[in-house]
C-alpha cells in the first residue's frame, strides 16, 4: 500500500478533533489548543515534505512479525526527535511524542499578548456604546467593512454574539463580554466614560465629512 498524503491528512485531522475535545474538557482555552494544533501541523507538513522527497511509504507486504517495521519509523523512535510515526489501520501518521506534550502545553498556556489596532479600538468602542449592534450598523458608522476587526475582537474574548435581530436576514447582534469589563477596569457598562456632547457632534461632523469625501472620489 503506497503512502497516501490525502489519507494521512484526514487521519491527522481526525486525531486532532478528538484531542480538541479532550483538551477543552480539561479546561484549556481555544487559543492554547490552537497553538498546539498549529505546532503539530507545522511538524506534520515539514516531515511530510521530507518523506515525499526521500521515501515512499508502503505497508508491509508480510505478516511475519510485529517487531518488523518501516526503517524510517524505527529511526524516528531511536533519534532525539519531537515527533514519531505511528501506524493506524494500514496507514501512517506523524504525531508529537507523548513525552513532549507537557512542554507543548506549557508553551500553549502562556498568556497571549492582545494588541488592539486603531481599527479594532474604534470597532470595540462602537459595540460597547451601541450594543446590541449589528455589523451593518457598525459599518454605517465607520464607513468601511468591519469583519476582520469583529472576528479578532471575538477571538480575544472581548465581543460576543447576543442573539439575532428580528429583521430580514436575521443579522447577528454583537455586544461586549465580562472579559471586556475586566480588561478596561469597569464593573458594568454604566461606568463607561460619557462623551462630551460637543465632542460627539464634532465627531459626527468629521465622520460625515469623511464619508462625503469618499463618495466624491
Amino acid at each position: 500500500m503506497s503512502f497516501n498524503k490525502g489519507y494521512e491528512l484526514k487521519k491527522f485531522e481526525a486525531h486532532w478533533e478528538k484531542l480538541r475535545i479532550e483538551y477543552a474538557a480539561a479546561g484549556m482555552t481555544k487559543e492554547a489548543i490552537q497553538k498546539m494544533y498549529d505546532y503539530d501541523r507545522q511538524q506534520f507538513n515539514s516531515e511530510r515534505t521530507f518523506i515525499e522527497r526521500t521515501q515512499e511509504f508502503t505497508a508491509p507486504a508480510y505478516e511475519s512479525s510485529e517487531e518488523e517495521a518501516s526503517p524510517l519509523m524505527l529511526r524516528y523512535q531511536e533519534e532525539d526527535r519531537g515527533i514519531q510515526i505511528i501506524e493506524l489501520d494500514q496507514a501512517y501518521q506523524l504525531c508529537t511524542k507523548k513525552e513532549y506534550y507537557s512542554y507543548l502545553i506549557r508553551i500553549a498556556m502562556q498568556p497571549q499578548k492582545v494588541v488592539l489596532s486603531d481599527v479594532m479600538l474604534e470597532t470595540l468602542s462602537i459595540i460597547a456604546y451601541k450594543q446590541p449592534v449589528t455589523k451593518l450598523e457598525i459599518e454605517k458608522i465607520r464607513g468601511v467593512k468591519c469583519d476582520h476587526a469583529v472576528n479578532k475582537l471575538m477571538e480575544y474574548g472581548l465581543v460576543t454574539e447576543l442573539g439575532r435581530l428580528d429583521a430580514p436576514g436575521r443579522p447577528i447582534l454583537l455586544g461586549t463580554t465580562e472579559e471586556f469589563l475586566r480588561c478596561f477596569g469597569v464593573e458594568n457598562l454604566d461606568e463607561l466614560p460619557v462623551m462630551n456632547p460637543v465632542k460627539m457632534e464634532d465627531f459626527k461632523a468629521e465622520a460625515e465629512e469623511e464619508i462625503q469625501l469618499r463618495l466624491d472620489i
